[in-house]
């Protein structure tokens, strides 16, 4: 959206009366404090799986459940800092690889439980790459921490300032509540709103104090030694100078209600950039005798906006006492980013298929160089809270922001203590784009790809399932009900659409209708879409019997896994027996009566019972009985919706040929089963015990059978029914030496509702029985924040699918077979 040209709405004027102020060297005083802490988790995911949007990722820290966030901040490259409130306690993750998060509590040791009659409000200050200010503005209490040695130290000053902690404990208990605030920059600023008084602490935590004439309601920094000083109706310039702080009376004479709030720190120092109150932003070339340009808003009441509603404790009063530099960021040169209610933002925000209450607020971010707004839409908080009017004096909305130092970001932090991340320049958002098509797309010859989402097809066009029309040219067809192969539409077979017989990729481009339009089908839609897909099926399968060999689809196929098959069978052949002997132990103090001991017993002795118990095979021992293994494939739709961008199906279909070479001739060391769930239930054989494939044709049946049955099956997941079913059947067989299940799964467990700690429960289950889950996940993190719920070292994340072939060779490497030891595997 465009919005209004930058026009002059006043001028700096310098007044007579300029005064010099001596600064106070102060002695800044270190209490080291012992604060506990612990290590938690904390979750990461991508918000790019299904569609491209500003928001990159989010990380969900563990806050307790009463817990508000108040302030984050990034101190490096993988290093952020976030507090909260209820109770203190601040939240530090660092390291790019462990999602651990150090939790330190500062409630517990005295710090920051507020003033009396009042509430904590934190917040955190960079000083540089490894320390940082915690403050808490109803009392000035301030720590100082430094990421090397984990310490905390409460600063304290021998002058009456910001650090003074006596003013804690002197306060009284009914009165105004005092406001202390910080002002960021290379020497953080801090004053206590109504006093005379301010501080300026550097990174070295050398603290100057000056003194001014007159009481002081807000200060807005230009830049390390210039600062604008407002004291009730009149406004002073501070200039560090050679011999002293200069105090300069001056005149803005501004047109209308237009207050600036805070200077936004310019990138390469030929302008300055203000917030001001109804302006989308204003900027001047100088604080001397220069015209300041404002970007003009128009009223409110002459727009429609995203929400009529406007909570009390947000009234003009209220908004105007948040400290505005939590709220806005300057990204380069000329872009603004700002926190902005909904009640304060155009209704064009809102796409027509979103929901405003799917929206908490918004980050407005406008580009004054093109005279362009755009307004980014943030998600609510997890969990709702009904602390408004605390909450009121921080921020407007349910989150906070800062901007990330080393990437072209801003990062949030909602009270639930949900962290999310926005890209928003474009030249940031086009490349990520392209990175992102990429990865969706996949890579190799086939055509490029991307996927759209689209709106709900009209549902006129919805008819009695059908194969529908070949186009013997393959051109791309979306959102109709004709042709085969098609995409975004109904009644045919295709991708992306709702109402077919069953799935068609013909490699074009797909548009996705919403979930929802699939959910609103009729029952007899459904229920004949099924039987044709049935049909077709059945045909698919007569065609496979009756095929001739294909030489080369083959030959493409067992290329990519030879040499995995041959060190596969190096390692069969050196298997060793498992299956523990029965044996008596002798000289035992309890058990039954050994007879060849009885005069020992009549002398007094003890140990004379024996027992029986299991007993590990000798090293080198021969195996006697051969291995039982059941691979259960995914051979879900989603694995044929998604071959297209990762090549999940054909990475699949590799293990299971791999399996089949490996073991080809090896029955009486193993004996196998290749199976597939999907939406049509939990066991569907393709290889069965002792009816191995001969040849390389009965092979590549068994893979084209497997690919069929992902193009015709019904939607749904029976992951952990397949897995049931394996270890149910693997136990029984009491003449196995080891029984192994390896599972396989895209890991789109969430979709339909099934608990990570419900895999991890059948997969713990005392059976006789070892599994192992490999995960395939390309589209956003599902494989991983699954495998961090899984057993230790019995889970294996893929997201590069060309690794599967080498995965199945290391679970048939020795970690598995010839030590028997799982938590060493990574």
């Amino acid at each position: 959206m465009k919005i209004p040209s930058a026009i002059e709405i006043g001028r700096w004027r310098k007044r007579e009366g300029r005064e010099m102020i001596a600064p106070s060297v102060v002695e800044v005083e270190r209490e080291w404090l012992s604060v506990p802490h612990s290590i938690d988790s904390y979750t990461k995911s991508s918000t790019r799986s299904e569609l491209f949007t500003e928001q990159h990722h989010k990380i969900e820290l563990p806050f307790g459940p009463n817990q508000l966030g108040t302030d984050l901040t990034v101190l490096g490259p993988n290093s952020l800092l976030a507090v909260a409130v209820n109770p203190s306690q601040m939240y530090w993750m660092h390291g790019e690889k462990e999602k651990t998060v150090v939790k330190f509590d500062l409630f517990s040791h005295g710090a920051f439980r507020g003033a009396q009659n009042d509430e904590p409000i934190i917040r955190v200050i960079r000083l540089d790459e490894e320390q940082a200010l915690i403050h808490e503005e109803t009392t000035g209490e301030t720590l100082h921490f430094d990421t090397k040695g984990w310490s905390f130290s409460r600063l304290t000053s021998k002058a009456k300032g910001f650090m003074d902690t006596l003013n804690r404990i002197a306060q009284p208990m009914f009165g105004q509540k005092e406001s202390w605030k910080f002002v960021p920059g290379d020497r953080v600023a801090s004053y206590q709103k109504g006093g005379t008084r301010f501080d300026l602490l550097d990174r070295q935590l050398n603290c100057i104090n000056l003194v001014l004439p007159e009481p002081i309601d807000r200060i807005v920094r230009v830049d390390g030694d210039t600062i604008i000083v407002h004291s009730g109706a009149s406004s002073s310039i501070l200039k560090e100078e050679r011999h002293g702080w200069s105090l300069t009376p001056i005149e803005m004479n501004l047109e209308g209600q237009v207050n600036i709030r805070t200077t936004l720190k310019n990138g390469d120092g030929k302008d300055l950039l203000f917030d001001a109150t109804n302006c989308y932003y204003a900027k001047s070339d100088d604080i001397g005798e220069s015209p300041i340009l404002a970007s003009l808003r128009p009223p409110l009441s002459s727009l429609s906006m995203v929400d009529k509603g406007r909570p009390h404790y947000l009234a003009d009063k209220a908004l105007n006492r948040i400290d505005p530099t939590r709220n806005i960021e300057r990204m380069g040169d000329d872009i603004i980013v700002r926190i902005t209610p909904r009640f304060a933002t155009p209704k064009e925000a809102v796409g027509k298929d979103e929901s405003p209450m799917n929206i908490d607020g918004f980050l407005e971010a406008i580009n004054t160089k093109s005279g362009e707004v755009a307004y980014i839409p943030v998600p609510p908080p997890r969990r709702v809270s009904y602390a408004g009017n605390r909450i009121a004096r921080f921020t407007p909305t349910n989150f906070v922001m800062t901007k990330d130092v080393e990437e072209d970001r801003v990062l949030t932090l909602d009270t639930g203590g949900v962290v999310r991340s926005f890209e928003i320049s474009r030249e940031s958002l086009s490349k990520s784009f392209t990175q992102w098509k990429d990865m969706v797309e996949g890579k190799g010859k086939e055509k490029d790809r991307v996927e759209y989402t689209m709106k709900t097809p009209n549902r006129d066009m919805l008819k009695t399932p059908t194969v529908g029309k070949f186009d013997p040219s393959n051109a791309p067809h979306h959102g109709g009900g004709m042709w085969a192969g098609g995409s975004g539409g109904y009644n045919t077979a295709g991708l992306g659409g709702a109402g077919g017989p069953f799935r068609l990729d013909s490699g074009n481009d797909v548009h996705q209708i919403p979930e929802f339009a699939k959910r609103e089908l009729p029952e007899h839609i459904l229920k004949k879409a099924k039987e044709l897909a049935k049909e077709e099926y059945a045909k698919r399968l007569k065609e496979i019997k009756m095929s001739e060999h294909d030489a080369d689809a083959y030959k493409s196929l067992w290329e990519r896994v030879e040499g995995n098959v041959k060190h596969v069978r190096e390692i069969i052949d050196g298997f060793e027996a498992k299956k523990k002997e029965r044996v008596w132990l002798r000289h035992q103090t309890t058990g039954d009566l050994d007879d060849s001991k009885l005069i020992e017993g009549v002398a007094g002795e003890n140990n004379i019972y024996r027992c029986r118990q299991d007993k590990d095979p000798d090293p080198g021992t021969p195996q006697t009985k051969p291995k039982r293994l059941r691979v259960c494939m995914d051979l879900s739709g989603s694995m044929y919706r998604f071959n297209g961008y990762d090549k999940r199906l054909q990475r699949s279909m590799e293990t299971a040929l791999l399996v089949m070479t490996a073991l080809e001739g090896k029955e009486e060391k193993v004996k196998y089963e290749i199976t597939g769930h999907s939406g049509d239930g939990p066991y569907h054989p393709f290889v069965v015990k002792d009816n191995y494939p001969q040849n390389d044709k009965e092979r590549l049946n068994v893979l084209r059978n497997m690919l069929a049955h992902t193009q015709f099956c019904a939607s749904g997941d029976y992951t952990l029914e397949a897995l049931a079913d394996a270890r149910k059947t693997l136990s029984k067989d009491e003449e196995a030496d080891d029984r192994i299940v390896l599972l396989l799964s895209d890991a789109n467990l969430e979709r339909y509702g099934i608990q990570p700690k419900s895999l991890a429960r059948l997969m713990d289950k005392d059976d006789g029985v070892k599994s192992y889950a490999i995960l395939i996940g390309s589209l956003g993190e599902q494989a991983e924040e699954l495998q961090s719920a899984l057993p230790p070292g019995r889970s294996f994340v893929v997201k590069d699918t060309s690794q599967l072939p080498k995965i199945i060779q290391e679970i048939f490497d020795a970690n598995i077979f010839r030590r028997n030891v799982v938590d060493s595997m990574s």
